[in-house]
Formats: C-alpha cells, structure tokens, sequence
C-alpha cells in the first residue's frame, strides 16, 4: 500500500493490416497505457494516421449541444444499451431528434420574440396609462412636434414666450387635413390636460415645428424631461392598449408553458439515448485517436505500452486469444525500460520525466484520500505513496480539532447524506470521495468528542465551573471527560499531544524519505536522518519545559516515548542531536541545508494548531451558549423563544460550517506543508489505461 504499483512495458509488432481490429481490443482490455517511442526508435518508422471508425466529431457536437438545451442529467436507473446496436440506429435517432428538438426551439424562440416585444410594448406605455385620448393624436404631424412630461400632480409649467397649441381639437379628420397646414389654435395644454395633469401629472405640450427646439430648452430649464412618444404601438386609449397587451403576454405565457412541458417531455424520451449515444462517440473518439499511438511501416505497425506488472499475463493471454497470428509481443521489466532511458535521457536524477506513470494501491479505507494527495501532487513512479498516512492521519487530525460529539454527528450525516446522493449519480467520483472524507472525519470527531472532551454542542456532559446547563441533567450514564478545553492543565495536555503528533508525523516522513533516497542517493537519505535528529531535538525541549514535563500527562511520555533520554542530562542531548543532524543535512543538501534549522523548529511549533483550532473553536461555542441558554431557561414570550431558539441553532451550524472548514484546511496543510516536503517528490505521470470506462452502455 506504500509502494507504487510495479509496471512493465511491452512493444508490439504486428501486421498493419490488423491496426483497427488491435486498437478495439486494447481500448476493451482498459489497462494499457501508451509510451512513447525514443528518438532512436523511430528511424524509418511513420507516425500512423488517424482511422475514423464513425464520423464522432459533427454527431459529438450536435449531441451535447441538444443535451444542455434540453437541460439532461444523467438518468437514474438504466439498463445498459449494447454500442454495436447504439451505432446501428444512430444516424437515424439523431435526425429524428434534430428535427424534434429544431422544432421546439424554433416555436420557443418565436414566442420568445413575441414575448419582448410585447413587453417593448408595454414598457413604451406605461407611463401613458392614464392619458385618456387615442395615441393617434400624438405622431403624424408635419407642423407640429408634441412634448410629454411628468410635472407631478398638481403641477404647471410655466408658459414659454411663444405659442403652444392644443391637441384636443384636433380630431383624426382634422389632422390628416392639416399635415401640411399651420395650426393656430392657442391653448397652454392639450388633450384636455388641465383635466389630466390635476390627477396624473403627465403634461402634452404642442408647439411648432420651428419652435421644437426652444421647447426642449424651456423644458430643461424647468427641470423637466420629455417622454418618448410610444412608437409603432398601434392606436387606441393606453390604457385599453395596455390590456389587451397583458392578454396577449398571458397567452403567450400559456403556449411557453406547453412548449417546455414538450422540451422536457422530449428530453425524458431521449435522455438514456443522449447519455448513451454520447459515450459510444467519446468511446469511438477514443479508437480514433488511438491508432496515432502507432508508428508505421508500408506493411507492418509496431507500439509500445505501460502496464501494470499484476496484468501482464492477462493482457498476454487476450492478444494471444485475438491475435494467434500476425502479432509479437515483447516484454520488458521496468529495469529493462530504465536502463533503455537512460540510454537517451540521462540517469533518473538528471532527467524530468519520470520512469513510468504511476498507480497507486489502494484499499476501502484509503482510495477516498488519493484525492487529497493528488491535489499536492501525483507520487514519482517508485517512490513512496503518503496516501496511505493520509488516511490514518487527517481523520485523527480532524476528529481532535473538532473535537465534539454534536459537531461531528452533524459532518458524519452530511457525508452520509452526500454519499447516497453522488452514488447513485454518474460521473461524481470526485463528490464520492469528499463525501467519504467527510464522513470518516465527523465519525473520529464524536469519538473523540464523546470519549475525551465529553462535551456536545459546546456543552458538557458533566457540570463544569459557572455551567448553567449540562447533558447529564437530560442523559445519565454519560462518560467523564479526559481533558477539559476550558481548563489551563488539559489545554496543557492537548498542546503536548500535538507536539507529540508532530513529531510522530514528520517522524515518518523522514523515515519514508530515507527509504526513498536510499536507492539512488545514499548521501540525500543521510540529510533526511539529519532532519530526523533535529526534530527530535526540538520536540525534547518543548517537552522539557516547566509547564509541560511535571504534568502527569508529561511523566507518562517521558517514561515511555521519551524514556531512552529521560535520564540524559537535557542540555548535552540536545546539542548532540541538533549538531549531528544538521551536520547530517549539510552533508546530504550542502551548506544551504543549514539553514533549515529554524523551518523545521517552526515545523515543529506548527503542529500546536490542533490544540490551538480545537480550543478556539470550543470558546465561540461556549460564547454562543453562554449568550443563549441563560436566556432560554429564563423563559419568555413565545416569539422571543422561538428567535432565541433560532440564533442557537444558527449559531452552532455556522460552527459547523466554520470548524469543519478550518480543520479540514489545517489537516491538509500539516500534510502538506510540515511532512510532505520531508519525502515527498511528485512528479508522476498518473497511470490513464487506454480504456474506456462505460455507464450507459456495453461493449
């Protein structure tokens, strides 16, 4: 489970002629990883063109644009469709769902046009609402331009130096006789606006055209806009017009509302097709691309494969079965294949490719932690594997930061609750594995919440100095806690626990450090001890100190962890050790080692976050408590309870919220940060077989 998987590497020649039939077989084997060929290998040799197995590209397109029209998630249940009857039927199924959904479309954006401008409509009125008079009476004049403004009720304008005419007297038979003649009638207002303005505030002003623009100016000089005139609204009273635009937006509403019940009953008919059709062409792209991995010759084609060493007697065994003959294969160990690359690219150390691509082993209990270690980095082929140390650790690191039995209840149910979600949903391996993390860490949280701190929501199972309330008043039988949060000896304890932790933890990573440098470097696996003798010299000193060692939680590890220098004078110890490792480093890095010394005593200094996020986490639970409870036990009116009742609850799930946030942060970054650089490379090159994985369909 440390160790990588151990790969191998075989090349293959065969006759050209069996290019495609080699191709669909090692994409159905799925356990294949293309590798490149050395320069030197491809002397005469042609790179192989692509085959097109099925024109994927244009049908790919078209199938995932109509996927998110449709709004599709991946069907729940389903019964897997064989891909040779898929491809049978596919160019059919997709022109009669192109043409059903190009159908739909088109009716929906047609509304959709209906739709805007009718509220293009409407929005041109609306401020005319109230104007009782036809809306033809303000456009089609030669002689005359009409201003409309707001004033607001009551309100005049004040009468410019020239004539303003009045709209009202100007009948539909009147003004088509009068566009080419000059209006004289004389009034202040129009359209009988002394009337309208007294209720609504809206003003239509009438001048000449020649008197246009000194209007807009004495308008402005008054503080007032002029409305735009409703354009190509058709005619009428506004307010008539207003209405029957708002029946027609109802229907438009309607027949939008059967449209999309038709999009959705369409993308329910066709979603296993879509989700199926979708992976035979990715699978079908797949093949396409494969056959580059080739290098030709007119009559032969050769290629080359990583492997897992565990499948090399199957892959051998399945080509033999479809390839009898026509086909060679050749195996090489990976000391075969180093030493093939070093030929061309240098001793391991000097090149930046690693050997191989890397497979991690993994088991239950540590798959879901391959996620985190691939968020800092892929392992280098044949180096140690921290997934493994992930798993034990961050839970624990988790579980003592939150450190209480509600607090983690709540995490493990949301990751159980996730993980029955994201099951059942394809393509969410990602959200599986947070789920399971989350689960794992809220689970060690009550643990730890329940059997040493004994505390549940911040509060106490046992009466404590100034408790108001406590568990044990509602629950008997609960235990009695090892460490207190709120008392100075077991903040003692818990930051001599984590120094102890730390030490452990970065402990194991120089021990994996060694053992990964002891192969190709004896002298950068001696540094690794350096770091490992200095970390314990400064973890004996802070274990020493006053505060710490006459504790009886400080005897104990000094009569058993610590026992081997216990009765070694402190002093003495501790510059042997700090000047031995370092001596150690400066060795195995050189001089600039040395100045590692301070970082790894902040190293050691930072593992006191657990106790620190743990303890301040504790306090805002208490403050909350400490504000709320008193308040609910007083009593009160029934809606001041329920407020009460509701600050409470919100008040511990943001801690959940928060605590799961901040240790979740700091366990990864104790990971990453304090240990992993310890031995950790990186570097690789994940293991992709050539494969496909299907869910929808079957081979």
């Amino acid at each position: 489970m440390l160790k990588t998987e151990r790969m191998c590497r075989i090349s293959l020649v065969a006759d050209k002629s069996i290019l495609v039939r080699l191709v669909h077989v090692l994409q159905s084997l799925g356990c294949v990883q293309f590798a490149p060929f050395e320069d030197k290998d491809k002397q005469g040799l042609d790179k192989a063109a692509m085959h097109t197995f099925f024109p994927v590209e244009s049908y790919l397109v078209a199938l995932r644009s109509m996927k998110e029209y449709l709004g599709l998630t991946p069907p729940v249940n389903w019964e897997p469709i064989a891909e040779s009857e898929l491809l049978v039927t596919l160019p059919d199924q997709m022109e009669i769902l192109t043409a059903a959904v190009k159908s739909v479309r088109e009716k929906l954006e047609k509304q959709s046009a209906r739709e805007r401008e009718v509220d293009r409509q409407m929005r041109a009125l609306a401020p005319f609402e109230d104007l009782d008079m036809d809306l033809a009476l303000l456009s089609d004049y030669q002689s005359l331009r009409i201003f409309a403004v707001n004033t607001g009720i009551g309100v005049k304008v004040p009468p410019p130096q020239f004539i303003m005419y009045e709209l009202s007297s100007l009948d539909a038979t009147t003004r088509k006789k009068n566009r080419s003649t000059q209006i004289t009638t004389r009034d202040a207002l129009i359209a009988e606006a002394q009337k309208e303005r007294m209720k609504t505030g809206l003003t239509l002003l009438a001048v000449s055209a020649d008197n246009a623009e000194a209007m807009q100016k004495h308008l402005a000089s008054c503080g007032l806009t002029p409305l735009k005139l409703p354009e190509d609204v058709g005619d009428g009273v506004p307010r008539v017009r207003l209405e029957a635009l708002l029946k027609e937006k109802q229907m438009i509403a309607a027949e939008v509302q059967i449209l999309e019940a038709e999009r959705k009953e369409l993308g329910q008919k066709w979603n296993m097709f879509i989700h199926a059709g979708e992976e035979t062409l990715v699978s079908l792209l797949s093949k396409n691309n494969g056959t580059t991995n080739f290098l030709v010759t007119k009559y032969a084609m050769t290629a080359r494969f990583w492997l897992r060493e565990d499948d090399r007697a199957f892959v051998e065994q399945k080509l033999a079965k479809h390839f009898p003959k026509g086909l060679q294969v050749y195996t090489e160990s990976d000391e075969d294949a180093e030493e093939d690359i070093e030929a061309s690219h240098g001793h391991a150390e000097e090149r930046d490719e690693p050997l191989a691509p890397t497979s991690m082993k993994t088991s239950w209990w540590t798959r879901p932690f391959v996620l985190l270690t691939e968020m800092f980095d892929v392992p280098r082929y044949g180096e140690l594997d921290p997934t493994a140390m992930l798993a034990i650790f961050f839970p624990l690191f988790f579980g003592f930061m939150v450190g209480d039995t509600g607090y983690g209840a709540i995490m493990a149910l949301g990751g159980w609750l996730m993980l029955r979600k994201f099951r059942t949903i394809a393509f969410s391996d990602v959200m599986c594995d947070l789920a399971r993390i989350l689960f794992v860490g809220g689970v060690i949280s009550v643990l730890f919440g329940f059997f040493i701190f004994a505390d549940m929501f911040g509060i106490p199972f046992h009466p404590e100095e100034n408790s108001i309330f406590w568990w044990g008043k509602v629950f008997p039988l609960l235990p009695h806690p090892v460490m207190l949060k709120t008392e100075g000896a077991s903040v003692n304890n818990m930051l001599m626990l984590s120094v102890m932790a730390g030490w452990l933890h970065m402990g194991i990573g120089c021990m994996f450090g060694i053992i990964n440098e002891w192969a190709h470097s004896k002298k950068h696996a001696l540094g690794r001890f350096g770091q490992l003798l200095v970390i314990s010299g400064f973890t004996i000193l802070i274990m020493g100190l006053d505060a710490f060692r006459p504790t009886p939680l400080g005897q104990t590890i000094w009569a058993t962890v610590l026992l081997p220098v216990a009765y070694l004078p402190i002093l003495p110890t501790l510059l042997v050790l700090w000047v031995g490792g370092m001596a150690c480093v400066a060795i195995g890095e050189g001089p600039t080692g040395l100045l590692e010394f301070f970082g790894l005593f902040g190293n050691v200094i930072s593992f006191t976050r657990l106790a620190l996020v743990g303890v301040s986490k504790a306090a805002v639970a208490i403050a909350i408590n400490t504000v709320l409870i008193p308040q609910l036990i007083d009593g009160g009116s029934i809606p001041v309870m329920l407020m009460l009742i509701v600050a409470l609850i919100i008040g511990h799930l943001v801690m959940v919220l928060l605590g799961g946030l901040s240790a979740s942060i700091q366990a990864v970054r104790l990971h990453y940060c304090e240990t992993f650089m310890k031995f950790f490379k990186g570097g690789g090159i994940r293991f992709a077989p050539f494969g496909f994985k299907r869910t929808f369909t079957r081979s």
